[in-house]
């Protein structure tokens, strides 16, 4: 289970467990296999259950989408709030609202911020305002 693929390993399980509970036949050796994998992962590795038996996928290791525009955007809001005269607070409040409706991504607006402030700070207030869109 190396792909970490949380969903193909609850269908594993729940295959297995399936199969057992209902007295039918299934491959043993391959159970066996996963098990053995899980549990090297355990012993050899310290990784949790979890993450052995791939129901998690390891921190950092996934896909994510590219967010760069949206971080650019996010960036260019803050620079431009705070040349209006609103706070750091503020204008990352304001710029988190705006790209994350679920009143989530404060952290995001900072790290976007903390990338592009400086590369942004040498726009005009009407080129960040055409960039924003």
């Amino acid at each position: 289970m190396s792909a970490h693929d949380p969903k193909a390993a609850k269908n594993l399980v729940e295959y297995f467990y399936v199969r057992i509970r209902a007295g039918e036949p299934y491959n043993e050796r391959i159970l066996l296999e996963y098990i053995d994998h899980a549990f090297g992962r355990i012993v050899n590795e310290g990784v949790s259950a979890d993450h052995a038996f791939g129901f998690k996928k390891k921190r950092g290791k996934h896909k994510r989408e590219d967010t760069t525009e949206r971080d650019v955007v996010a960036a260019a809001i803050v620079t431009l709030r705070m040349r209006n005269g609103m706070t750091w607070l503020d204008a990352k409040g304001a710029a988190a609202n705006e790209l994350f409706p679920d009143g989530k991504g404060e952290k995001a607006v900072e790290a976007a911020y903390s990338q592009y402030k400086v590369a942004l700070s040498y726009m005009s207030s009407d080129a960040l305002t055409e960039l924003i869109g």
